[in-house]
């Protein structure tokens, strides 16, 4: 043991301090990092505890065995052993061997042979301090170069995953033989190709880690983008046979693989082509039957399967104009089938479509018509049959129309009618809808004579007058019953009657020429 001598001491061995004057308390300050200085005590002259460490920033050392409290703030010294209660706040150091419990916050020297292990550069709150005036805990110095080290290590990790990041579309191949193939399927001679995507070159480059998340690039640079714009061709298609070498070649923005840091390898695959079967060759048009109905150019078309192969059954068909038809017209009828099925049963289609070429229609006369002999003969005696008609009942009415009218007349009788002009007006617009697709002018010269009767006036007005009389017929057309005919000049008469043939074509021809073509008879 080492006892210290001290002339400070009583009787008792205990540490008589001079207590200062109220006055000479000096002004509170506020507390820093370190305990305000304490007066020294006169003669104290301390000497060294052998293992003793003394407390950073502290400025005053207590003696050992001597039970001294610091008041907080003041210049003051406890007496030993008098029960003065720590204040908060206070730099406070513990006497050896008197079992004190550091309060939090203090700065805290463990007594001698405690086995005490102090916590490294934990800062304690004391109950009951007011913030802004604790004694703050003192840094340990020595682990300042491993902070600034992690610290270092931390920001160098956080810019190479950036970098990382940024520079992660960069350098990356992209091998079009690893995503896509050329696919080959069907017999012999009647095979087709198609491009087929083993693996969708985005989502695989993406699980790989080759491309990162773009929410910040711009969306020209999108690397979506660049693989949606990927544009693959087939050198050859259809009628593929064993032998022939197929080339898959692929088109690609070359500036945005730029961009992006792109290495587009592969662009081009071939394809050699071996192991065809031969099939068992179908004609899916064979028995087809097509029947057109209707008339020019109105014509309508049907289609019947008459086939009893139980795969051409299966075989629907369809044309690509079925109305609104005209005899010369080209249609295209398509043959529709399961191709898995025809593989699967040993079936080859030799076609798949067939231009057929509209004919055997009913048809409406119009410019580009041709009659032959016997359909004018046919015609015409239409004609003459209509005007005959007209005359045996309209004679009187219509000797009145070649001249003045008389009344009174009696017993008129018809010279032969002559056919002197025809005209066909037929429809400029064909397709267009129209209720009257042509017109037949037939205009006849015809002499009437009649005498006057007992009660006639102005007898001499009467005898043989000499007119025209034009006879109207609408939709006239051929079948292939013969020829087809609807007359109608008007819904009362049927006919048209003057001493001038000028002004019949004027009415029933001139007056048409806006919506019809002009031809004659």
């Amino acid at each position: 043991m080492v006892i210290f001598m001290d002339e400070n001491l009583n009787n008792n061995g205990n540490v008589q301090i001079p207590v200062p004057e109220k006055n000479d308390y000096p002004a509170q300050e506020q507390q820093t990092s370190a305990a305000p200085p304490i007066p020294p005590v006169a003669n104290n002259s301390q000497q060294a505890i052998p293992g003793y460490q003394s407390q950073p920033n502290v400025t005053y050392q207590q003696p050992i065995n001597q039970g001294y409290q610091q008041q907080p703030n003041a210049a003051y010294q406890q007496p030993i052993n008098q029960g003065y209660q720590q204040q908060p706040n206070a730099a406070y150091q513990q006497p050896i061997n008197q079992g004190y419990q550091q309060q939090p916050n203090a700065a805290y020297q463990q007594p001698i042979n405690q086995g005490y292990q102090q916590q490294p550069n934990v800062t304690y709150q004391q109950v009951g301090t007011v913030p802004g005036n604790a004694v703050a805990a003192k840094f340990n110095k020595k682990y300042l170069p491993i902070i600034i080290g992690a610290a270092a290590v931390a920001f160098i990790a956080f810019i190479c995953i950036a970098i990382f990041a940024i520079t992660s579309l960069g350098k990356t191949t992209v091998d079009m033989s690893k995503y896509y193939e050329i696919n080959v399927k069907g017999f012999n001679g009647y095979a087709k190709a198609s491009i087929s995507e083993t693996v969708d070159p985005y989502t695989a480059l993406s699980a790989e880690g080759k491309i990162k998340a773009e929410t910040s690039l711009n969306s020209a640079l999108s690397a979506y983008a660049f693989f949606s714009d990927i544009d693959g061709k087939l050198s050859k298609t259809q009628s593929i046979s064993n032998g022939d070498t197929i080339e898959l070649t692929f088109t690609y923005n070359k500036d945005l693989a730029k961009r992006l840091k792109f290495k587009v390898k592969n662009t081009t695959i071939k394809l050699k082509v071996s192991g065809l079967e031969d099939g068992k060759k179908i004609d899916p048009f064979a028995d087809l039957e097509l029947t057109f109905t209707g008339i020019s150019p109105n014509g309508k078309v049907t289609v019947n399967n008459n086939n009893g192969d139980d795969f051409i059954r299966r075989i629907s068909y369809s044309v690509d104009k079925k109305s609104k038809l005209k005899n010369g017209d080209t249609i295209v009828v398509t043959a529709s089938y399961n191709e898995d099925y025809a593989i699967e049963n040993g079936y080859v289609v030799t076609a798949t479509t067939k231009e057929y070429q509209v004919s055997g229609l009913s048809y409406y006369l119009d410019d580009k018509t041709t009659l032959s002999a016997e359909n004018k003969i046919a015609f015409e005696k239409e004609f003459k049959d209509r005007i005959d008609a007209i005359l045996a009942s309209r004679a009187e009415s219509i000797f009145n129309q070649f001249g003045e009218a008389v009344y009174g007349g009696e017993n008129p009788t018809v010279g032969t009618p002559q056919l002197v002009k025809g005209y066909v007006l037929s429809v400029k617009n064909s397709d267009s809808y129209y209720s009257t697709y042509n017109r037949l002018v037939i205009v006849y010269k015809v002499d009437i004579n009649m005498q006057a009767g007992k009660y006639s006036s102005n007898p001499e007005k009467f005898g043989k007058r000499t007119g025209y009389v034009a006879v109207e017929f609408t939709n006239a057309g051929i079948s292939n019953e013969g020829i087809l005919l609807n007359s109608s000049t008007s819904a009362y008469s049927g006919y048209k009657a003057s001493d001038s043939i000028d002004e019949l074509e004027n009415d029933l021809v001139t007056v048409n020429k806006a919506n019809y073509i002009v031809t004659n008879w």
